[in-house]
């Protein structure tokens, strides 16, 4: 869970982060393998696997951002 102010800027990431995940199963499915597989390395070092997760979220962003333009779906 994740909470904002009104107008946060990471508002929209995050939403087209989830949609895109809801989307498509195959990469949420990797990205809750990614997260077992950072708890378990990571168990004492929370700022580790936040660490872990980034270039793949990054990565999944740019993806999901490029999806939903295709589909004409806005974040505004």
């Amino acid at each position: 869970m994740h909470i904002f102010s009104e107008g946060h800027t990471a508002i929209k990431k995050h939403l087209v982060f989830r949609d895109y995940l809801q989307q498509h199963p195959d990469a949420m499915h990797v990205y809750g393998r990614l997260k077992k597989k950072l708890a378990q390395a990571y168990v004492r070092d929370i700022a580790a696997y936040i660490d872990g997760k980034d270039d793949w979220i990054n990565v999944t962003i740019r993806r999901a951002e490029e999806w939903a333009l295709a589909k004409g779906i806005s974040y505004e």
